[in-house]
């Protein structure tokens, strides 16, 4: 059975390179394609240009990507890695899933980078002092009001 996996989180959390690493890692096996909406702001040479009001598009393209993915033969698993932040923004994903009939699972993705930031008894210092690192170079405050959203739309 194909699987449908929604990468969800705040930007900068590591969600496309968990995908690309899921991708790489088993695509010799089975067929795996990954897609976001920042997918779409890459230009021809490689560049990052973000345009905000190009974003409804931007999700357009990506939702695309995903039905063609998964009406194909080839593809095996599809993997969807934007932030999600609100429960509206999954279900058109989870509609396509129960259409193709597809299993389809969302994973939240925290970003917690403790690298130097673990104590020598081996314990988690003050989890605040955790940072998301944006490549997009998104707005702290815009971060922190999609973290609440995302909070939000946990389901526990």
């Amino acid at each position: 059975m194909k699987l449908l996996l929604l990468l969800r989180g705040a930007p900068g959390v590591g969600k496309t390179t968990i995908a690309k690493a899921l991708q790489s890692r088993f695509s010799t096996a089975q067929r795996v394609v990954c897609f976001a909406a920042d997918d779409y702001f890459y230009n021809k040479s490689g560049d990052y240009l973000f345009i905000p009001e190009k974003l409804p598009l931007a999700h357009e393209h990506c939702f695309k990507n995903t039905v063609d993915a998964l009406y194909s033969k080839e593809t095996e698993v599809v993997i969807v890695h934007n932030t999600f932040c609100k429960e509206e923004d999954m279900i058109q994903y989870y509609s396509l899933a129960k259409a193709c009939n597809v299993w389809c699972a969302s994973v939240i993705v925290e970003g917690r980078r403790y690298s130097d930031k673990v104590a020598d008894d081996g314990e988690f210092l003050d989890r605040n002092e955790c940072t998301i690192l944006s490549t997009h170079d998104v707005p702290r405050d815009t971060v922190s009001k999609m973290l609440k959203e995302l909070k939000g739309s946990i389901l526990l």
